[in-house]
């Protein structure tokens, strides 16, 4: 009989050499063993390497004693000491790396080729990457020693579009790395299946982009693909984490095997991941390949940096004990209620990191709590339409095995065996409400809050910006589209035990007053006011003082910083002063505590002053509205002038995301294009803000300004006064052209000359057509509207 051979595959590697050192002070021990004893950080994983002749492992580095500037744009570019890094490798007893991934480029096309020649040198093969596309393709070639039977190891990632642009990709002339272009795997596997008809092939995917999540249905789909393609095997990683093992054709295929030693401080806690990966085995005999793995816990904030093996789930689980919220149901429901009136079933012990209402995201300890007729009725019609049991089997399919149910319906639970823990009580919103506020209370956790008409999610993306780097994965940043709304906020604060810091985009909408409910933040700005959502809540006066209900029952030492510009500022400034004790406000009005003084967006620099201090920083941002919003975000951050060249620093490189001034080059049938995408809020004083950035944009060559405006929804009664002041806003402004959709937009287009009309359209069915029959090489084009209009589908469509 032939002897097996055995080929270990590990997921992503890296000393760490750029994560420590920026986190020395934090981690100083792992920082001293860095220096020290770099190997000990591998002693616990050694072990599942014995008895491997190959052994493939993922470097998600760059080796290089001298990294020089990352690429243009690179977030958390990675180095590694070279001579250090390889030592470890050949006592590892590594054979081949993979290097297709999302840092082997970080810093340019010469630092790539660098260290393909310096690992070669050393005897370990490169996979992935070359100095051509055809060289990045090639697979690594196993050789059986018994019988000359081949495997052959393909490795390419799969990427968000800027990565592209970053230039991470070889081609014909080009350094970089392979793909996952399926086509070229297809080529790749016929080309190895024509040569060697008994080949065993091993595909590698690196998914970049999926950070601390579960792989999606393109993942999968893509490894049923590459099966179907003739591939053997597919072992995936890059998402951090462990993720399911299947089976396609009776091929094995491991959707993601996390990481292997990655010095990095993780964000399992934060983004409620499993803190767990793989190392994956092969065992190579009689023209098969039969696969095995063990599991590792790799959250190195939980290990202090000692990764280690696990026996399995039930030692991981046990290993995530020190969750955020560190107590178990029982204890938690004792705190709450002392003299009863719940009932525990199941799992006693279970422990809890929050509830959720909206089965928005789901991680291992969240409670999904049932809805009755004490909640809203929108949240109660909904799941009445769906039906409970319904309801029950879609979030125990989301992963979701442990319940708050009111009594009357605890019944059903007798059908659902899977279910590990539950909680009875009388009523299910009381209950999450008073959850919540409790949680609130008992937490040190540092707040920061946002709340106007416009600009929240951009301000709330800066602070993440900035408190990312601060806190780590000790930062909670409440995900989702509808993360503003009053069920998502009171959701959010029921998971933020045992975090540093946690940032909430809030509507501050009437259901706060309602259900005599607050968020308590330690510090809130707020951005701007507008006549938005004038049909749900009345004049502007009135949105005033509901969304001033966000500064209700601050803690001590309460920061609230208002855009003293916005209407009805006064009174926003009143009751400010009755919750807080500090009120900062900001803008260009001469009576501002931080007052835009002066600002070159050409050249990227703006000048403030801070209390009477004058303070230059650095941007690159072209538009004045997100430029107030930076500086809302540093005052909420900075205790003295001193501080804002620290933070403005952060904040530098800073840019809007999809739909709230996200800026692209684009090619529309030859022509060059510069789209402004605004595409996703729209108030009559957003709207003067972003004709008034569009000045700022030089278009190319002969190219004009233009403006694609649609519809702003929710004004009510407003509507048509609105719509009409906006045509007259169109023509204050430096904008060449316009084209303007939908009903309401009518009342603009009755104000605006002939010489600027492009068109009036009911719908964005033809827009795209109009743009390309309408626009020249060199146009800088807006596009801004209310979201239900659907201009961002049409940006994404030529983007």
């Amino acid at each position: 009989m032939t002897k097996s051979f055995k080929i270990t595959i590990c997921g992503d590697t890296s000393l760490g050499y750029y994560y420590l050192e920026k986190s020395k002070n934090k981690y100083p021990e792992a920082y001293s063993r860095l220096q020290n004893n770099p190997f000990s950080f591998f002693e616990g994983v050694t072990p599942l390497l014995e008895g491997s002749d190959e052994v493939i492992i993922n470097l998600e580095t760059v080796l290089t004693k001298n990294p020089g500037e990352p690429i243009e744009g690179k977030e958390y570019p990675g180095f590694d000491d070279p001579d250090v890094t390889v030592e470890i490798l050949k006592k590892l007893g590594t054979t081949a790396v993979t290097l297709a991934n999302n840092h082997a480029m970080d810093f340019g096309e010469d630092k790539l080729i660098e260290m393909i020649d310096f690992l070669h040198a050393n005897g370990i093969a490169t996979i992935g990457a070359g100095r051509n596309s055809d060289e990045a393709r090639e697979p690594y070639v196993i050789a059986m020693p018994d019988n000359g039977q081949k495997v052959y190891i393909l490795n390419g990632m799969r990427a968000r579009k800027r990565y592209i642009e970053y230039g991470f990709f070889a081609t014909k002339n080009k350094p970089g790395i392979a793909s996952t272009n399926i086509g070229a795997m297809k080529r790749a596997i016929d080309k190895i299946r024509s040569q060697d008809k008994t080949a065993q092939i091993i595909v590698i995917p690196h998914w970049q982009g999926a950070d601390y999540k579960d792989v999606n249905e393109n993942h999968i789909k893509w490894c049923r693909d590459v099966i179907e393609l003739g591939a053997d095997a597919v072992v995936g990683h890059g998402t951090h984490k462990r993720d399911g093992f299947i089976e396609v054709k009776g091929k094995p295929v491991y959707l993601s095997i996390g990481n292997f030693v990655f010095n990095s401080p993780g964000r399992y806690s934060a983004l409620e991941a499993e803190p767990s990966s793989m190392v994956v085995s092969f065992e190579c005999a009689n023209n098969e390949i039969n696969p095995n793995h063990n599991f590792i816990f790799s959250d190195n904030k939980q290990s202090d940096f000692n990764v280690h093996s696990i026996e399995d789930d039930a030692s991981s689980a046990a290993l995530n004990s020190k969750d955020k919220v560190n107590m178990n149901i029982s204890d938690f429901m004792q705190q709450l209620f002392p003299g009863g009136g719940y009932e525990v079933r199941g799992n006693k012990n279970a422990l809890f990191s929050g509830f959720d209402i909206a089965m928005v995201r789901h991680c291992e300890n969240l409670f999904y709590i049932l809805a009755d007729q004490s909640c809203p009725k929108k949240l109660f019609n909904r799941q009445k339409s769906i039906g409970v049991e319904k309801l029950v089997k879609k979030a125990i399919s989301k992963g979701f095995n442990r319940f708050v149910v009111p009594s009357e319906y605890s019944d059903i639970f007798v059908n659902f065996p899977e279910v590990e823990s539950l909680v009875v009580v009388e009523k299910t919103w009381p209950f999450f409400i008073n959850a919540s506020r409790h949680i609130r209370k008992n937490s040190d956790c540092k707040i920061f809050a946002v709340t106007g008409s416009a600009g929240k999610t951009s301000t709330c993306e800066m602070l993440k910006t900035v408190l990312s780097k601060w806190h780590g994965d000790d930062l909670y940043v409440a995900e989702g589209v509808n993360r503003n709304l009053f069920r998502d906020s009171v959701s959010t604060l029921s998971r933020l035990s045992g975090y540093e810091a946690a940032i909430l985009e809030v509507s501050a909408s009437n259901q706060f007053k309602k259900n005599r409910f607050f968020i308590s933040p330690n510090v809130a700005i707020f951005t701007a006011l507008s006549e938005a959502h004038t049909e749900y809540l009345g004049s502007l006066s009135d949105i005033a003082k509901t969304k001033s209900t966000l500064f209700q029952d601050m803690p001590a030492n309460g920061r609230v910083v208002i855009n003293l510009d916005m209407p009805c500022s006064d009174i926003v400034h009143k009751i400010a002063k009755k919750f807080a004790d500090e009120v900062i406000t900001y803008g260009e009005t001469e009576a501002a505590d931080v007052r835009l003084l002066h600002h070159d967006l050409a050249k990227g620099i703006a000048e403030v002053s801070y209390f009477g201090e004058k303070i230059f920083f650095e941007t690159n941002l072209l538009a004045k509205h997100m430029l107030l919003n930076v500086i809302a975000v540093i005052t909420a951050l900075s205790e003295k002038s001193s501080d804002w060249k620290v933070v403005s620093k952060e904040l530098e490189n800073f840019a809007p995301s999809k739909g709230r001034g996200a800026v692209h080059e684009v090619i529309l049938k030859g022509k060059s294009l510069t789209l402004v995408d605004e595409s996703y809020n729209a108030n009559l004083a957003s709207v003067k803000a972003s004709l008034d950035s569009l000045s700022n944009y030089l278009p190319k060559f002969n190219g004009r300004r233009l403006a694609v405006i649609g519809d702003m929804l929710e004004l009510g009664d407003m509507s048509l006064d609105l719509h009409k002041q906006l045509g007259v806003l169109i023509n204050e402004s430096s904008v060449d052209k316009v084209i303007l959709v939908g009903e309401e937009v009518v009342e603009a287009w009755r104000e605006l000359p002939s010489n600027r009309k492009i068109g009036l359209l009911p719908n964005c069915k033809n827009l795209l057509q109009v743009l390309d029959e309408n626009t020249l090489d060199g146009d800088v084009v807006l596009f801004k509207a209310s979201n239900g209009i659907g201009l961002g589908k049409v940006v994404d469509d030529m983007v």
